[in-house]
């Protein structure tokens, strides 16, 4: 994603396992988040739907998706 060109995400998009599932993520140093997976953006950040509202990822481990 960093040269610019959005061809990777609709290939992400196509191939994901994790779009409109919940997921439980842990961000570093950052308690566990519970919501549905939406996509991805075009900084290449997970974009997860939650009680709150969207929340952008940068980075974490997926502990458990359904």
């Amino acid at each position: 994603w960093s040269s610019g060109q959005d061809a990777w995400q609709s290939t992400w998009q196509a191939h994901c396992l994790l779009t409109g599932k919940q997921v439980l993520v842990r961000p570093p140093s950052s308690e566990p988040i519970l919501g549905v997976c939406e996509s991805i953006d075009a900084s290449g950040c997970l974009l997860v739907r939650t009680l709150e509202g969207v929340i952008k990822i940068t980075s974490g481990e997926i502990l458990d998706w359904q």
